[in-house]
């Protein structure tokens, strides 16, 4: 039975095989994206999904938890793009320059401001613990970057969590925010991620 006014939602196809969880999470996605969190209902996306309301409930036990898990999955498809820039060899400055510009063009799309947006002002900490996950392996994958560096001599022997934190904050600090409390618009994404890789290696102070 088509729903109507759920006819205009599109949800992607995928030629892989997905489960009903996964599949849950790829509709909520797209109604989220298209309504907004707070006018979407467990029913509708329910509809949208071609299930029962009680099969969503079997895999979410509330919309908040919902939204969480579709944060997370923004996120792995994020980390995956990280991890590709760690598999490629090269000085830490063209890697964590590289890393940068995968996190400038990940949230120049509105739909992942969007859903960040939502997910922070929506979902309790309670429901992060996915989200700091992923937070957690974002951090720790940075890391290694680092201390794949100061092994081969391109840094000082610094605490490479530490640094990883540090660069971390310092490429969100840059992030495009459409919202109303940016007062600055940031750079273009290529100067961004240019100018975060030079402060983090070489600081603002001339050589004397």
């Amino acid at each position: 039975m088509v729903i109507p006014e759920l006819e205009d939602v599109v949800v992607v196809e995928s030629a892989v095989p997905v489960s009903s969880r996964e599949r849950i999470v790829a509709t909520a996605r797209a109604l989220f994206v298209e309504r907004g969190y707070a006018s979407v209902s467990m029913q509708q996306i329910a509809d949208a999904t071609g299930l029962r309301k009680a099969s969503l409930y079997h895999h979410f036990k509330s919309k908040e938890e919902l939204l969480a898990e579709v944060m997370a999955a923004e996120m792995d498809r994020v980390l995956v793009d990280f991890a590709e820039v760690r598999q490629v060899d090269g000085p830490i400055a063209e890697q964590l320059e590289r890393i940068a510009q995968v996190n400038y063009q990940q949230f120049a799309q509105p739909e992942l401001y969007k859903l960040a947006k939502e997910f922070f002002q929506h979902v309790p900490e309670a429901e992060h613990t996915e989200v700091h996950k992923r937070l957690q392996e974002t951090q720790d994958l940075f890391a290694g970057l680092f201390q794949q560096a100061i092994d081969r001599g391109e840094l000082e022997p610094v605490d490479p969590h530490h640094a990883a934190m540090m660069f971390f904050h310092m490429m969100m600090a840059l992030a495009h925010d459409p919202g109303e409390f940016q007062t600055t618009v940031p750079p273009p994404p290529d100067e961004a991620a240019k100018l975060v890789t030079h402060v983090m290696l070489h600081g603002l102070a001339t050589k004397r």
